[in-house]
């Protein structure tokens, strides 16, 4: 097996995902070609800008000499772990989701390369040792990598360019700039204020104002509603926002490695001659896309109000289908879904397909935007868009509507006992 330098390339509440080379498995790599492949299967060359790296045997196969990013399910200490979501017909479901959701939606060529392969007890116990000084104290204290997986989900490298791709690990990048590749992860959050909410404050901002409250956290400055505003004044806003408080809502990559949030404005104005030029070109690249107009609509087509899709899970379970049984419909039956919904058909008497479109809208709330760029042949201060992707295009469970419910009527309560923020919604009324 060759030697594999592993490093953290990210971690959410579920999966820890890292970076590092491995075996080639061409067999696996056929069965995942389409028109995409040389987008996502020839992966970047995988740059840790100084990051502190581990190496390993190489037990999972991707493609040799190029970057392999694994997502690796997480396991807590309170929970215990689930071989069953793990093995490699479960994956498969959930890959297939991801893409299917991603091409139908928003386009095909923002579905990431994603394939399933093979990881062993020794390959996740060495990647544990190397990133767990790296993962955060609170991460460290309450999850783990699930040692129990057998198989795990080889996805493309977003954090860096393809224009790095051909280049060998240890031959220098061909480019006189201060940065080769700069990736962005923007999580938008709710495009709109349900119909449910009891003031015009929207999901985000009130949620801010409840995180305050409970927890004293600062509240970000960001409102989702400005990005999806559609205006150059409201969308530069919103990123300016986003730069002075990024919370988990933008994260800023250079050369594939992670800028911490204090960092980011320091770090672009090294690499644009200023935040202004950042904010002009990043406004200008989200303007000529319909990405954000498409994903507001679909969220709001989607939504249904939680109370009512909890009398509609109830009334499943009287007839003997339960929780588990909605969630494995959603996946098994992914394709109809989206199928009755690009028609138009009428989901109004059908209580399942209501449910499973509210699960799809509650996916669509969570996922995150992966914008890649490269300096500019012409001008190192300004950048060239190398592609977008649409990460994080989970399912959701119906298991969490209670949650999502209790976490709405918190928010209202919050809101109605706090000042008015900087909201957009507040100014529509």
């Amino acid at each position: 097996m060759d030697v594999v330098t592993w490093t953290l390339a990210g971690e959410g509440n579920a999966h820890v995902v890292v970076a590092g080379l491995a075996d080639s498995d061409d067999d696996n790599d056929d069965d995942n070609k389409d028109d995409n492949d040389d987008d996502g299967q020839s992966n970047a060359r995988n740059g840790t800008n100084g990051q502190t790296n581990g190496q390993t045997n190489g037990h999972a196969r991707a493609a040799r000499g190029l970057p392999c990013v694994l997502r690796l399910s997480k396991a807590t200490s309170t929970a215990t772990p689930s071989q069953h979501t793990h093995t490699e017909s479960e994956l498969a479901k959930r890959a297939g989701f991801q893409s299917l959701v991603t091409e139908r939606l928003f386009g095909r060529a923002l579905v990431p390369h994603t394939s399933i392969v093979r990881v062993s007890p020794l390959l996740l116990k060495d990647i544990a040792t190397v990133i767990d000084p790296l993962r955060s104290p609170d991460r460290r204290l309450t999850s783990f990598i699930d040692m129990s997986q057998t198989h795990a989900l080889r996805v493309e490298n977003t954090l860096l360019a393809h224009t790095l791709r051909s280049l060998l690990p240890d031959q220098a990048v061909p480019v006189a700039a201060k940065w080769h590749s700069l990736a962005l992860e923007i999580k938008p959050k709710w495009a709109f204020i349900p119909a449910e909410a009891s003031s015009r404050v929207c999901r985000f901002c009130g949620h801010q104002i409840l995180r305050q409250t409970q927890q004293g956290k600062p509240a970000s400055k960001f409102c989702p509603l400005r990005l999806f505003g559609g205006t150059r004044d409201q969308v530069r806003r919103a990123l300016a926002d986003l730069l002075e408080t990024p919370q988990n809502n933008l994260k800023v990559f250079v050369d594939g490695a992670h800028v911490s949030h204090d960092l980011n404005k320091p770090t672009i104005q090294e690499l644009f001659g200023s935040l202004d030029a950042f904010l002009d070109q990043m406004t200008k690249v989200l303007l000529s896309n319909p990405l954000l107009t498409m994903l507001q609509d679909h969220q709001g087509a989607l939504h249904h109000d939680p109370a009512v899709i909890k009398s509609l899970v109830a009334g499943l379970a009287a007839a003997g289908i339960q929780e588990s049984d909605i969630d494995s419909h959603l996946l098994d039956n992914i394709d109809q879904v989206l199928q009755d919904y690009a028609s138009g058909s009428d989901a109004s008497t059908d209580g399942l397909a209501r449910i499973c479109r509210f699960l799809l809208s509650m996916t669509l709330k969570d996922l995150s935007i992966m914008l890649v760029f490269t300096p500019s042949a012409y001008d190192h201060n300004t950048a060239s868009l190398d592609r977008i992707r649409l990460i994080d295009v989970d399912s959701k469970s119906i298991a969490n509507l209670s949650k999502w419910t209790k976490l709405q009527q918190e928010i209202d309560a919050a809101v109605a006992q706090a000042p008015l923020p900087d909201c957009v919604g507040i100014d529509r009324q």
